[in-house]
């Protein structure tokens, strides 16, 4: 009997093909199946940026459906069904690689396929990818620590301590700030912090929006990315 299937949950860079690890590629080489999260729109932005990239031939392509949703157990719903699907070709023998934007373990929908996985007895293995803070960092050109013991706060723009954070001392970077970009300016402004902060908007993809300043934000859109230096 050949060797157990194994779940990959691979980090592939913020959407800039050649930010794709060797690791990755080679993760990706050994699984016969890939599986990439689909928007509403149908588009599968991670697996647009390993197509250009990694070999594709002869793989199954798998689309898993998430609900852009807070509810509990919506959540778990869309988990459960992208799990039984994950499940279905690690039965089959077949190792998966789950593609995810930036990093894999951070807010990333890997952990929750990973439990499923490991409860049903296999192995789950992590491929770390390059953060998309650090990519739109490297695009600003700025030091996320200018000061070598300076703190670096990640946050997502919904997160109800927002403000707090911003109070805090150290570079703050606003995740998923598109449809929340008006209410990050309030708050920036009302504490005198709007001239600190920066913004890209889908870092590394053809629609790439650099804002060095927040009036040059497109409202709306997912991938917005807010650096507020101190």
């Amino acid at each position: 009997m050949g060797e157990q299937a194994v779940l990959y949950g691979i980090g592939v860079g913020p959407g800039a093909p050649d930010l794709i690890t060797l690791r990755a590629m080679r993760a990706i080489e050994e699984c016969a199946v890939v599986a990439c999260p689909r928007t509403s729109s149908g588009n599968m932005l991670a697996l647009d940026t390993v197509r250009a990239t990694c070999d594709l031939t002869g793989k199954t392509i798998m689309a898993l459906d998430f609900a852009m949703s807070r509810d509990a157990a919506v959540l778990k719903e869309h988990h459960d069904a992208a799990a039984k699907s994950i499940l279905g070709a690690l039965r089959s023998g077949d190792s998966v690689a789950f593609l995810t934007l930036g990093d894999v373990t951070l807010y990333s929908t890997f952990t929750p396929l990973a439990e499923r996985a490991e409860e049903a007895g296999f192995q789950t293995t992590m491929v770390p990818g390059v953060p998309s803070f650090c990519a739109i960092a490297a695009t600003l050109g700025i030091d996320l620590t200018p000061q070598m013991n300076d703190p670096v706060h990640i946050i997502p723009s919904a997160n109800s301590r927002l403000a707090e954070v911003l109070d805090l001392p150290g570079t703050k970077v606003i995740m998923k700030a598109g449809k929340r970009i008006e209410d990050v300016k309030g708050l920036l402004r009302a504490q005198g912090k709007y001239d600190k902060a920066q913004a890209i908007q889908n870092c590394g993809m053809p629609n790439e929006n650099i804002a060095r300043n927040l009036d040059a934000v497109v409202p709306g859109e997912y991938f917005t990315t807010v650096v507020v230096l101190p």
